[in-house]
């Protein structure tokens, strides 16, 4: 009988729930070290994301550490750099890759998948380097496609010399892959024209870690409350930046500021949020507060407590090849009906009938899909609602997601024999 195998997944920027929010990497480890795979996440000791770095000691650069039975996480030491848009960041990338190649052997364990999650690209190359060098499988797995997003969101010349670099790096990563994963569903469209064949991607979305969250369908609306007790609350927690779309939210909020009985509360931090608290204060938009940022564990009291969810995305191309948010997976199990400012394919929330559906970048449609939500039956809210809630369990729990990547890892080492 063939013994499960040792997978290594690879990610400079991931964290635990100690060291941060979790995230995709760490639940699908999780996941696979719960059905007898010996799993280690490398990850880069210090990165922007972490809200509260491992303490190390002063020696080595590989720091093994046991979250579960099977899971052990490898810290790969690394220095600070100030921020996410830091250019110290970029230096991180190379010196990361360049410890994991040169301490690999301090995993100890040799793998027999080595899973690489990008962005960044270039730990991406070393983790497939490795799995040339042990005899390993390698599966690339895409949270986001780089440089596109960089050039379509980011306006980055297509000229500019680290893209230029990042487009080499990612046709390596295709061609150097057995197997791509994606949190996109239509990831396969970008990936055609690189000639991957339909065969050798899987669409993995981001899940959400069930049994780790509280709030159940029919949680109250008291904590966001202080708005008053008429008030028709309309949410968001997530990143505040560019990507995010809230720009247009507070566009929306300023045409329906007449409408009193409509509140917007937005949780969370990011680089645009004190540009958009600037322009709520010089517009004088009265119906918009900040609420800052909130831990894990509240975010779906947070959500539950409003009446209506917000997610929006910029108008561009790049959303034809899917959305994948991690916010998605929590909007849709609070239970509260969503609206989605969305223009692109593969719109989760109107494959369940979890909310209403406005175009993307419209800030009077945003406003008119607030009016239509507000206007509705309550009891037809709560069924939106309910249909998501129920999607988010079938579908986006991490423990279903989890046995799927096993199967994927099976059936190409089963192929093997």
């Amino acid at each position: 009988m063939r013994s499960n195998p040792t997978v290594w997944l690879v990610h400079q920027e991931a964290t635990t729930p100690e060291t941060g929010n979790g995230g995709r990497v760490y639940y699908y480890a999780r996941e696979l070290a719960r059905r007898g795979c010996s799993v280690y996440l490398v990850a880069a000791s210090w990165h922007h994301l972490m809200s509260a770095p491992p303490d190390l000691p002063n020696e080595g650069v590989v720091h093994k550490k046991e979250i579960e039975s099977n899971l052990r996480v490898a810290w790969i030491r690394m220095r600070s750099y100030g921020n996410a848009h830091s250019r110290l960041r970029i230096l991180s990338w190379f010196l990361f890759g360049w410890r994991l190649r040169r301490n690999a052997a301090a995993i100890s364990e040799t793998p027999d998948v080595i899973i690489a999650s990008s962005p960044p690209l270039i730990g991406v190359g070393t983790a497939q380097a490795l799995a040339r060098r042990f005899g390993a499988k390698s599966i690339l797995d895409i949270r986001d496609i780089w440089p596109v997003t960089l050039e379509k969101i980011g306006s980055i010349s297509h000229h500019n010399p680290l893209v230029m670099m990042m487009r080499h790096l990612e046709r390596k990563a295709y061609d150097n892959a057995d197997h791509i994963t994606s949190n996109l569903e239509h990831a396969r469209r970008h990936l055609e024209a690189f000639g991957v064949d339909s065969d050798r991607f899987t669409w993995l979305p981001n899940g959400v870690p069930v049994e780790d969250v509280a709030g159940g369908e029919n949680a109250s609306n008291e904590p966001v409350r202080d708005v008053g007790p008429s008030a028709f609350v309309v949410g968001y927690a997530g990143t505040i930046g560019l990507s995010n779309a809230l720009e247009y939210l507070l566009d929306a909020a300023s045409l329906l500021e007449v409408e009193s009985s409509v509140q917007f509360i937005l949780y969370g931090d990011g680089k645009d949020r004190q540009r958009l608290e600037r322009i709520v204060e010089e517009r004088g938009i009265t119906n918009v507060r900040f609420k800052g940022v909130i831990e894990k564990r509240h975010v779906m009291e947070a959500l539950q407590g409003c009446d209506a969810l917000y997610l929006g995305w910029a108008d561009s191309s790049l959303y034809d090849f899917g959305i994948g948010a991690s916010k998605i997976s929590e909007y849709l199990l609070s239970g509260r009906p969503i609206l989605h400012s969305f223009s692109g394919r593969g719109d989760p929330i109107a494959r369940c009938a979890a909310g209403v559906t406005v175009p993307a970048g419209d800030p009077a449609a945003i406003a008119e899909g607030v009016r239509r939500l507000q206007a509705m039956d309550p009891a037809h809210r709560r069924e939106m609602g309910a249909r998501g809630r129920q999607y988010a369990l079938q579908k986006l729990d991490y423990r279903v997601l989890g046995a799927e990547l096993f199967n994927v890892i099976e059936r190409f080492r089963a192929r093997d024999e």
